[in-house]
């Protein structure tokens, strides 16, 4: 009797190691990436360039660029920490959006400019999309996509013609332009604690949401068909700003420079084309 107790307590035991095991397996899948950093920015530099085929980077301004380019350094080195080189660009275009790719390049449309009434609301979404780099929300929807089986293939390292292929398929499938539910919202976080660190008002992030979600206007279904609008996500975006505590009144808001170019590229009005 006290043979058959010993042998039912030791397969017991040996269920709940396996079953410990595979929970943690599964637990490990659900952050596992199946390509490394350095994998991630040999590829995002391939997808910058099918991806500025298809959105036309605006470079006749240069202190326009350099001015988004110093202020998403400003914001990455409040971020959280990354392997990737960030590289920043505008778009010439009247969308109201922007998007980042795994690597590190983020693109900011010259219509979200154009929306944006200051700093803190231009600089809410550049952080938003350092975010999804910092998380590396790109990597992981790809390692989840049916791209999974050839992102750890030759063709990142080895095959530059089967690399080039991978990111023309890789871009026109869209899968970088769509994040989750739970993305979206781990980016929003990151965006209001960056600002925070930064300097910059956090409530720069609940300020430019509310405002396109009280506009409804076809300017700005860009901007949302890609950063979907949850019930709560401004809810959500103030409670994370309530946590960081009493506001801070040197929290920046606006600047000079941020004004000088939105007198550049002011608001159009609704209807022109110009």
């Amino acid at each position: 009797m006290r043979a058959h107790r010993t042998t039912l307590a030791a397969a017991l035991s040996l269920v709940a190691v396996v079953l410990c095991s595979c929970a943690t397996l599964n637990r490990i899948s659900e952050q596992a990436f199946l390509i490394s950093p350095q994998q991630e920015a040999t590829l995002g530099q391939q997808l910058a360039v099918e991806i500025q085929k298809e959105y036309p980077v605006y470079e006749a301004d240069a202190n326009a660029t350099a001015y988004l380019q110093k202020l998403g350094v400003e914001l990455v080195y409040s971020s959280p920490p990354c392997e990737q080189t960030f590289e920043f660009h505008w778009v010439d275009s009247d969308q109201v959006n922007a998007f980042a790719i795994p690597g590190g390049h983020c693109y900011v449309n010259l219509g979200l400019l154009r929306e944006a009434e200051n700093e803190a609301e231009l600089a809410a979404v550049v952080a938003h999309e350092i975010g999804h780099v910092t998380e590396r929300h790109g990597a992981k929807a790809l390692s989840r996509s049916r791209f999974y089986g050839l992102l750890g293939s030759l063709a990142l390292g080895e095959d530059p013609d089967a690399l080039a292929q991978l990111a023309v398929d890789i871009v026109g499938s869209g899968i970088l332009l769509k994040h989750s539910r739970d993305a979206e919202l781990e980016a929003d976080e990151v965006s209001i604690r960056t600002l925070n660190r930064a300097g910059i008002n956090p409530n720069g992030m609940v300020w430019f949401l509310q405002k396109l979600n009280k506009d409804g206007q076809s300017r700005v279904f860009e901007y949302f068909s890609t950063h979907p609008l949850t019930e709560n996500r401004v809810e959500i975006g103030n409670s994370i700003v309530r946590d960081l505590g009493s506001p801070d009144p040197h929290w920046r808001v606006d600047s000079p420079e941020f004004q000088a170019l939105k007198k550049r590229y002011p608001k159009k009005a609704e209807g022109d084309a110009g």
